[in-house]
């Protein structure tokens, strides 16, 4: 919250994706259960960020006339990707751990570079 109210939510959402990047990285490299509160600390970060994030970078895009439908189509759009999990437990079961962390890193990765380079501050607009 602190970080979305002063550097502004784009670099909130950059976060909440670096927190994940670090989760899949830090969970790749674990040599024992004990390392694994830090992997839940990043991955509290990317939930807690992502979860604020998305909706606030929203209300800042949206006109006030239409902010009630710019939720409703965020909401709508990401709802399906709530069953991705399913995805990683068969790549999970069928190529192992180490392919599921891989493919997340490259995602997070993938994530955070669209992010960085196709997401405009809303904050830094001329209106």
């Amino acid at each position: 919250g602190y970080i979305a109210d002063h550097k502004g939510n784009k670099i909130a959402l950059l976060s909440a994706a670096g927190g994940m990047l670090a989760a899949s990285a830090a969970a790749l490299v674990a040599p024992s259960l004990f390392y694994y509160k830090f992997i839940f600390l990043f991955l509290g970060m990317n939930i807690g960020s992502e979860l604020m994030t998305r909706q606030n970078l929203v209300l800042e895009y949206s006109p006030p006339s239409q902010r009630s439908m710019y939720v409703g189509l965020v909401n709508s759009l990401t709802a399906p990707l709530y069953f991705v999990g399913i995805f990683g437990g068969w790549i999970a079961e069928y190529f192992g751990y180490t392919a599921l962390f891989v493919g997340g890193m490259a995602l997070s990765v993938t994530g955070m570079t669209l992010i960085f380079f196709l997401v405009e501050e809303p904050r830094g607009r001329r209106t």
